[in-house]
C-alpha cells in the first residue's frame, strides 16, 4: 500500500517474555490513515478480523491453530513525538513513561520504505539520559507520597475512611504505576509496558527494593481491605526509599 511507510514485529515476540498466549503485535507506520476497507481487504486472507481501537487504531487477526495477531497503526509524527519530548526533552510521565521507546527499540524492522522508521529507532538509542532518570524518579515519588495537595497515599486513605473500594483500587493502581516508573528507571532500564512487571525487572538487570515481589503481592492482596492497604503500603514505600537513599 503507497500509504505505508514501514511495519515492525514489536511486543512480548521481540522484548524479553513471551509465552502461549502472546499475539503477535505488528505495528504500521504511515503519515495517512490506512483506511478500513484496505486493511480489512488486505488482512481477511489471514484469519477472521476483528477492528480494535481501544488504545490505538487496530485490527485483530484470529488464526485457527496458530498465534493471533494485533495489527495497530501509528503514524511517524506521533511516535516522532515520543521520541522528542520524553528520550531527547526528558520529560518525565505518571508511570510508564519510557515504554514507547522500548517498544520501538525493541521492534523488528520488516519494511522500511525509506529508512525513516530505522532512522527514528536510532534517535531512541543510545544511553539513558541521566536527566530523564533524575525527572522519572522525582515527578512519580513525588505524587505518590510527596508535597502535592493530593498524593497517591492521601487519596488512598480517604478512600479508605469512605469505605470507597473503587477508588481504593484505581489510586493504588496509579500508585503502582508510578512506583515501577521509579524501579525501572532506577536502573536506566526502559519501562517495558503494563504486562509481567514484577518478572521484567530480574530479567533486565534491575535493582528492586527489599521484598520486591512480597511487598508488591501484599499491597495488591489488601485494595480491598482498608485495615490492611495503608500498612501495607507504608512497607512498599518504605523500602522503595531505602533503596533511593542507598
Amino acid at each position: 500500500m503507497d500509504e505505508v511507510e514501514a511495519v515492525a514485529l514489536a511486543g512480548s515476540s521481540t522484548a524479553l517474555i513471551s509465552d502461549e498466549s502472546s499475539d503477535l503485535d505488528i505495528y504500521v507506520y504511515s503519515d495517512c490513515p490506512v483506511s478500513r476497507e484496505k486493511r480489512l481487504k488486505a488482512l481477511e486472507k489471514f484469519g477472521n478480523v476483528r477492528v480494535i481501537d481501544f488504545f490505538e487504531e487496530g485490527d485483530e487477526v484470529v488464526r485457527e491453530g496458530e498465534k493471533n495477531a494485533d495489527v495497530m497503526y501509528r503514524t511517524f509524527g506521533w511516535m516522532e513525538d515520543q521520541v522528542r519530548d520524553v528520550w531527547e526533552n526528558h520529560n518525565a510521565r505518571l508511570g510508564y513513561t519510557t515504554c514507547f521507546i522500548f517498544n520501538l527499540r525493541t521492534s523488528r524492522i520488516l519494511f522500511d520504505r525509506t529508512g525513516r522508521l530505522s532512522g527514528l529507532k536510532a534517535r531512541g538509542g543510545g544511553e539513558y539520559p541521566s536527566a530523564l532518570r533524575e525527572n522519572i524518579i522525582r515527578k512519580n515519588l513525588g505524587v505518590i507520597c510527596g508535597d502535592s495537595s493530593e498524593p497517591y497515599v492521601k487519596q488512598i486513605a480517604t478512600a479508605v475512611r469512605r469505605g470507597d473500594l473503587v477508588a481504593m483500587n484505581h489510586r493504588t493502581a496509579a500508585l503502582l504505576a508510578s512506583y515501577f516508573d521509579i524501579i525501572f528507571a532506577f536502573s536506566s532500564a526502559l519501562h517495558p509496558g503494563e504486562k509481567k512487571l514484577m518478572l521484567y525487572p530480574e530479567r533486565m538487570g534491575c535493582r528492586v527494593p527489599d521484598n520486591f515481589t512480597e511487598d508488591i503481592t501484599r499491597v495488591l492482596r489488601s485494595t480491598s481491605d482498608g485495615e490492611a492497604l495503608l500498612p501495607a503500603i507504608d512497607t512498599l514505600l518504605s523500602n522503595l526509599r531505602a533503596m533511593l537513599e542507598s
